[in-house]
């Protein structure tokens, strides 16, 4: 679209470094454009603020930058305190797109990601990790898609196979997102079932255990997000034995 005369946009930390060239390149093609920052006046780390930018900007379309970033040492030092902010800095931005009926563009960059993440990020993931007889396994690419919508819920079928058969007597498969981004459950009754299998083998699901109100309350420092492959402590497991 190389012309955007009328639309009102709203760019997120529009001040920082690629919100200013985000910022640039809309106002050359001739949109209305509206920043929301602290340098701006606004802490959308604050619910009430953020709703007060997008009130008053009335924003069509939001393209949302914003994030409280720091250097190397910053990020080492205080993980815990960076990762709270923009979560609710998201959590705002989200919110006040939804009461200003305005879309919402989010940008991020692979630094949102677990440093064991391997890049480049791909376009698609299931999530879905394997080992055999204690030996990670790659998957090959997903194949048999369908979509089944019922009851106001859209279900994706697929089957994921191995990239390579292996030969095996104990299979874990763990299902988690690394980044918590996403959350999984599986159906209370049958959820896992061996096809083909022998009948010697016998499978197990082990679902994450449930966080008590008092453990959740418990202080947690900055060390404790240092490492944020948080997923995993989530994690669902299932897991194959064979004689």
């Amino acid at each position: 679209m190389s012309n955007l005369t009328g639309a009102r946009i709203l760019v997120t930390g529009g001040t920082g470094f690629l919100g200013s060239r985000v910022v640039h390149e809309l106002e050359h093609r001739n949109a209305e454009v509206y920043q929301a920052s602290r340098t701006m006046g606004y802490d959308l780390r604050d619910e009430s603020e953020a709703l007060t930018a997008f009130l008053v900007s009335k924003p069509d379309i939001v393209i949302h930058l914003a994030a409280v970033v720091g250097s190397v040492g910053t990020n080492e030092k205080f993980p815990g305190s960076m990762f709270r902010d923009n979560v609710q800095i998201g959590m705002n931005v989200i919110h006040a797109s939804a009461v200003a009926h305005a879309r919402l563009i989010v940008v991020g960059d692979a630094s949102s990601y677990p440093e064991d993440v391997k890049s480049p990020l791909k376009e698609s993931d299931f999530f879905t990790y394997a080992k055999a007889d204690g030996k990670d396994l790659a998957f090959g690419d997903a194949k048999d898609y369908s979509l089944d919508y019922k009851s106001e819920v859209l279900t994706l079928h697929f089957t994921l196979p191995l990239k390579t058969p292996v030969k095996g007597k104990d299979l874990s498969i763990e299902v988690y997102d690394p980044s918590y981004f996403v959350d999984f459950s599986f159906l209370e009754k049958d959820a896992v079932a061996l096809v083909g299998a022998p009948t010697q083998c016998k499978v197990a699901l082990e679902k994450p255990k449930d966080t008590s109100v008092a453990q959740s309350s418990k202080p947690m420092s900055e060390s404790y997000f240092a490492n944020m492959n948080m997923g995993a402590n989530f994690a669902t497991k299932i897991a194959v034995k064979c004689p």
